[in-house]
């Protein structure tokens, strides 16, 4: 880490590449931003066709001045001219060359003065500071001013900052940008009174400079902003807040970085925000990734595998872990995967208790190899390999592809993207010095960890069917083999697969890897479009093509939302919210209000996947509820979310209401999840209750306590560090909630939520998409883009669900 804290690693794209990209931005402010670094650095040729194009195209004034400045710049990079600083774009004769390029500030052309700054060393910037200070608030010409900013802003005398601040307001995105960057490193309280419209700019880069600034006296406001912004539908937006994660500390960007690879589909977001997670080691990072990992679906488990890989290998290097590095992964893997096991375990009993509630609880298939009973609040043993033992047979019928890790990368575009390069680990950080080094049962790998041994654990599945069973007529024997190999590529006769008895083929249908070829693909298709194919086996061979990212049966899966069967309206749903979202979610309303507890959990799964913010409302809005069975939905809902998405949520919840029911629940979840970032939530609620519910809290709080230590996931001394600054954080907290901030994200409008939706007790055939009272007529859109598209579909949500809400509250409560 460099001194002054912040993360340094290398650009997240080559430099030119990167302003390529951006000259081609629909906001403006990135267009701007591609020129100035194109004017600070570009040399390369096709930047500079890139900008004689743009030329031709670009309307807006600000980017067309600026156009002039970056070719004259790139082109003296590419043929330096002889006998002068910089040529004028239009030909003319050029200014005589200055020694001394401090002197051309004083006496040269705008252009001229420019190309000056440019050629400042780092002491002749020191020494022309005082000519900058004077001199700027006379400049008129904004892209000197802009230029001028972002030369001499780190700088500028703190005592000297209010010709800067006066620039905040001006008209011109770069000026305002480079003002806030100012300022923000200078003297960042100074925009205290700005901060409330520059966080809610339109403008990402304006946003994101903000945030910057925020951070340098309100980390925990910066965070939450933070959080959201990389969480956004918008891409811009995104991409603006990893810049700036980039050179925050650590400490700030951590939660926010992981939640966005919990939400992210976007490759390319999931591999810049890896990259800096990967070069931060720390203890807790890894064991969240593979939370992230045992979720995953076939198109995002790759990347995350790599990132999962470098942050352990990062980890190494740092020697945060000493010898205990073997001991310290095998542990996590093995904490991972039981937990995963217990959340199946209780969606699948939640599934269950409200099917036999209904009265439809059906005959569950013959009982399948079972996993070892763990405690989701235990430790587990430190052991190098993981057991091999599978799920309960009732797991497998909930929501398998939640869990269901591929055993070969998908074919999808996200698979092409090259893996991240390794970075050296920076010094580690105070949280996690002085890490114990724990007994290890072998000695830290000399070089780089191998791939084996950082292979997160495999699906928590039974074992397969015998690989005979597919090319032999009679009947395999019990299965109870070893799980699938990659090398297993034998091809399987949809003839013969029909032969096996049922509970067989689901079992192979489960156990299906894309390294068996296109057999797979070919199987799919004949389970999913014949006509004589039980339910249930369609069903898991539709989770088998959504687990492995076959998006060829969209049609056919269509018509099944409407099936009597839950079981395959709630595949179909997985199915078209993976590939055909477009349709699925304005008609999500109706599924959240299904009788089918099963199908509720996969209409919230889609739109989690979609619209996180959304999906969390709705859960707390059901928690909300008077009615039973609302509350009873939410919990079970609760499990299919990464927690540290819906934990602060349920303790602001828990703090209003102080339901007990909820309580017990969300203290299971935080036993579940040993993260250091959970106890300050207990603390929180331990202030909420009294006596014998105070006392459940605590014990929750040590439980977690006690995992962290086990699992090393922060030094004990730093933990204990860390619980003693609790009683003064909740004092603030309770004085910010009071009175706080006028930038704080609480004052910011809240979007209206949707209300609990009603049971129903007929299953309609379409969902209309109402929309409120008063509010205009949605315009039809030709073609939209990638961005129109996702503002249509969360704004079909919100409508459809808030419509549901109302009727419910009116008529049908």
């Amino acid at each position: 880490m460099s001194p002054e804290g912040t993360n340094q690693i290398a650009p997240l794209a080559g430099p030119d590449q990167t302003i390529l990209a951006d000259l081609e931005a629909p906001v403006k402010s990135f267009r701007l931003f591609a020129l100035e670094q194109a004017i600070a650095h570009g040399r390369s040729r096709e930047l500079l066709a890139a900008l004689e194009r743009m030329q031709a195209t670009e309307q807006d004034d600000e980017c067309v001045c600026l156009i002039a400045h970056a070719l004259e710049a790139v082109r003296s990079r590419l043929e330096p001219p002889v006998g002068s600083l910089a040529a004028s774009n239009s030909g003319t004769s050029a200014a005589p060359v200055e020694a001394d390029p401090v002197a051309l500030l004083r006496s040269g052309t705008a252009s001229d003065r420019i190309a000056a700054l440019l050629r400042l060393s780092p002491a002749q910037v020191r020494a022309a500071l005082p000519w900058a200070v004077e001199a700027l608030p006379q400049e008129t010409n904004h892209a000197l001013i802009s230029m001028m900013l972002r030369t001499f802003g780190r700088f500028w005398p703190q005592d000297r900052l209010d010709p800067v601040l006066a620039l905040i307001d001006s008209p011109f995105i770069a000026i305002r940008c480079g003002a806030i960057e100012t300022v923000g490193g200078r003297d960042p309280r100074r925009l205290t009174d700005y901060l409330p419209r520059l966080l809610q700019d339109p403008d990402p880069r304006v946003v994101a400079g903000a945030v910057k600034a925020l951070a340098g006296f309100d980390p925990e406001e910066a965070r939450g902003y933070l959080d959201a912004g990389l969480r956004s539908i918008d891409p811009l937006r995104r991409q603006a807040m990893l810049r700036v994660a980039v050179v925050l500390p650590f400490e700030i960007t951590r939660g926010p970085l992981l939640n966005c690879l919990a939400v992210a589909r976007d490759p390319d977001v999931i591999e810049k925000a890896g990259l800096i997670v990967q070069v931060n080691p720390d203890p807790d990072v890894p064991f969240r990734l593979l939370e992230l990992l045992m979720r995953a679906d076939a198109a995002r488990a790759p990347l995350l595998k790599k990132i999962f890989t470098g942050a352990c290998q990062a980890i190494k290097d740092s020697e945060i872990l000493g010898d205990a590095f073997p001991a310290w992964l095998a542990r996590i893997k093995q904490a991972v995967a039981e937990r995963e096991a217990a959340r199946r375990r209780q969606i699948a009993l939640s599934v269950q208790a409200d099917e036999g509630e209904r009265g439809a609880l059906p005959t569950p298939p013959p009982a399948r190899p079972s996993a070892p009973t763990v405690s989701t609040c235990s430790t587990p043993p430190a052991s190098p390999t993981i057991g091999g033992g599978g799920a309960p047979s009732e797991e497998r019928m909930v929501l398998p592809d939640l869990v269901d890790l591929p055993s070969q990368p998908s074919p999808s575009v996200l698979a092409s993207k090259p893996a991240p390069p390794a970075a050296a680990a920076p010094t580690p950080r105070a949280r996690n010095q002085g890490a114990p080094a724990a007994p290890a049962s072998a000695p830290a790998p000399e070089g780089p960890v191998s791939p084996a041994a950082l292979a997160p654990p495999g699906p928590l599945s039974r074992p397969p069917a015998d690989a005979s069973s597919l090319e032999a007529p009679t009947p395999p024997p019990t299965p109870s083999g070893p799980p699938l190999s990659e090398s297993r590529a034998a091809p399987i006769d949809p003839a013969r697969f029909a032969a096996l008895p049922t509970e067989q083929q689901i079992a192979r249908l489960d156990e299906l890897a894309e390294a068996e070829g296109v057999s797979v693909s070919h199987l799919l298709r004949s389970l999913l479009i014949g006509a004589q194919v039980d339910k249930t086996v369609r069903e898991a061979a539709l989770r088998a093509a959504t687990r492995l990212g076959i998006g060829d049966f969209v049609a056919q899966a269509t018509p099944w939302l409407h099936s009597k069967e839950e079981g395959l309206v709630a595949a179909a749903l997985e199915y078209l919210g993976l590939f055909d979202a477009e349709k699925i979610i304005p008609m999500l309303g109706t599924f959240h209000a299904s009788p089918s507890l099963k199908v509720r959990l996969a209409a919230m799964k889609v739109l989690s996947a979609h619209d996180p913010e959304q999906a969390v409302s709705l859960v707390i809005a059901l928690l909300k509820s008077p009615n039973p069975r609302h509350k009873s939905s939410a919990t079970a809902c609760l499990m299919s979310f990464d927690f540290a998405l819906v934990r602060e949520p349920l303790v602001d919840h828990l703090e209003t209401t102080r339901d007990p029911g909820v309580l017990e629940t969300v203290l299971t979840l935080f036993k579940s999840h040993p993260d250091p970032d959970n106890l300050f939530l207990l603390f929180r609620l331990s202030k909420c209750f009294t006596g014998e519910t105070a006392a459940q809290v605590q014990a929750a709080s040590e439980a977690v306590q006690a995992q962290i230590r086990d699992l090393q996931l922060m030094a004990p001394d730093a933990l204990a560090r860390l619980l003693e600054t609790f009683p003064n954080r909740w004092e603030e907290t309770q004085a910010r909630k009071a009175a706080p901030p006028p930038y704080a994200r609480s004052r910011r409008p809240v979007a209206p939520v949707a209300a609990a939706p009603a049971p129903v007790t007929s299953w309609p055939a379409s969902v209309p998409i109402a929309r409120p009272p008063g509010a205009p007529p949605a315009a039809p859109s030709p073609a939209p883009d990638d961005f129109d598209l996702r503002e249509a579909i969360l704004q079909g949500v919100a409508i459809g669900l808030g419509m549901l809400g109302v009727l419910w509250f009116f008529f049908l409560r």
